[in-house]
């Protein structure tokens, strides 16, 4: 399923169009502020959350077969205030929901069906150790898959399992700093601007990925010892030249393969941007989605 959102949130599906096009299959519309920001879904399909301006909203698939959405519940921690960021970035897995009020780092879990059916309630906020500085950028992407959560910051990324210390209370598991970076601030100072500031993760399968200007760290979750999170590979812009943008999102399809995107690379024309490919057996690009 795939998610287009604007002012408007269309949600397209292969199953309705023939010859493997994707066809609209409902619209949503809000009377809330800039809806669609930010957008999740879980796995299944059945659940979808949808970021506004300081509240996230909760969508539910009633039947597989059908494609109509029932508003679940809208979720508003009591600390928000105007324009820190709540609804601006979240992410979905099962039955968490992880958000940040990313312009203050403040990171909420939220449980479904915690404090009753079909609820989702909070039940904690991260407490990353030690204490990132305002300027690392903590809170402001955030990955949950399975019982763990990843948040990073520009210097190293925080993981947090779901009953590590006390049941679904989302203590620290690791913090692992980055490795091997060649971060575009060492060969660029456009770079040093707000807007090369920045920093992306994904989590699938149990690896991680987190982009930072100009690179992205991978990371693998082995089973022995148990749950232990390891470091497996840096990836490093692959032209000086296109570094600035270079991590700016990252995403993980299948186990040891990683997307990485350049938006202002300049590979067909002057900053058509590009999306890297990367397979953990072969350390270089392995292909190039324009």
């Amino acid at each position: 399923m795939f998610i287009f959102s604007v002012v408007l949130i269309d949600v397209y599906s292969c199953e309705t169009a023939p010859n493997d096009t994707w066809g609209e299959v409902v619209r949503l519309n809000f009377t809330l502020s800039h809806c669609g920001k930010s957008v999740s879904v879980a796995a299944d399909g059945a659940l979808l959350a949808v970021g506004c301006d300081g509240v996230i909203v909760i969508y539910q698939r009633d039947n597989p077969l059908l494609y109509y959405w029932t508003l679940l519940t809208s979720l508003k921690p009591v600390d928000v205030v105007s324009d820190d960021g709540f609804g601006s970035v979240l992410d979905m897995d099962e039955d968490v929901l992880v958000a940040s009020a990313s312009g203050r780092g403040t990171v909420y879990v939220f449980l479904r069906d915690h404090g009753g059916n079909n609820t989702w309630g909070l039940t904690r906020n991260l407490v990353p150790s030690p204490t990132p500085d305002a300027e690392e950028l903590f809170g402001t992407a955030v990955a949950v898959s399975a019982n763990i959560i990843a948040v990073p910051s520009t210097q190293a990324i925080y993981l947090f399992e779901r009953d590590y210390t006390e049941t679904d209370m989302w203590g620290q598991k690791a913090r692992l700093r980055y490795a091997g970076l060649v971060m575009c601030f060492d060969m660029n100072s456009l770079c040093a601007t707000a807007a090369h500031s920045f920093v992306s993760v994904a989590m699938k399968n149990g690896e991680a990925i987190v982009g930072v200007p100009g690179a992205a760290c991978i990371y693998s979750c082995n089973t022995d010892p148990i749950n232990t999170w390891v470091f497996l590979d840096t990836v490093n812009a692959p032209d000086s030249a296109n570094s600035a943008d270079f991590g700016r999102t990252v995403g993980i399809t299948s186990r040891f393969q990683a997307l990485i995107s350049s938006a202002s690379a300049t590979i067909s024309s002057a900053n058509s941007g590009a999306v890297y490919v990367y397979s953990y057996f072969h350390p270089t690009v392995t292909g190039i989605i324009f």
